[in-house]
């Protein structure tokens, strides 16, 4: 393609093998184009797309498990990606609008409660955002506000 650069990073030990590659636009230096990248066995492991430099489409992760992710509603850049810690209990909740982090985050402890929560617009956090302990209660200090209130 004109104006972009297909990179290629090879395993430290095998420099045969291609752990990581994707595409880069000349102009911007920002990823535009797929994103893979794969295990020490050289399988895939994580394949996504990106559209000048956001988060665009995502089409294979693998967690630490080798198993693949559910990665929600998330398409074209705007949809709510969930991620599983290693028990398969989601780690992390967060809702994407055209690439961008924009509305509800959550991150969870192990045991499934929430560790934090709060919003996004447009790629910054705002509002209030809350930390809990990890039996679910709000830690002293737990809040803290960061800017305006988020859009409804």
């Amino acid at each position: 393609m004109v104006g972009q650069d297909t990179i290629r990073k090879y395993n430290q030990n095998d420099s045969t093998r291609v752990y990581m590659e994707y595409v880069l636009d000349q102009t911007t230096k920002k990823p535009h184009g797929f994103f893979k990248e794969y295990n020490d066995q050289g399988e895939l492991k994580y394949h996504v797309e990106y559209n000048n430099g956001l988060l665009w489409n995502i089409y294979l992760i693998k967690d630490a498990n080798n198993m693949p992710v559910d990665f929600g509603t998330f398409k074209n850049g705007t949809g709510i990606i969930k991620n599983y810690n290693e028990n398969g209990i989601v780690s992390s909740i967060r809702e994407y609008e055209n690439g961008v982090l924009n509305g509800m985050s959550q991150k969870f402890y192990n045991n499934g409660t929430v560790a934090m929560e709060g919003g996004y617009y447009e790629g910054k956090r705002c509002g209030t955002w809350f930390r809990y302990n990890i039996d679910g209660t709000l830690k002293e200090n737990g809040t803290k506000e960061f800017g305006d209130k988020c859009p409804n």
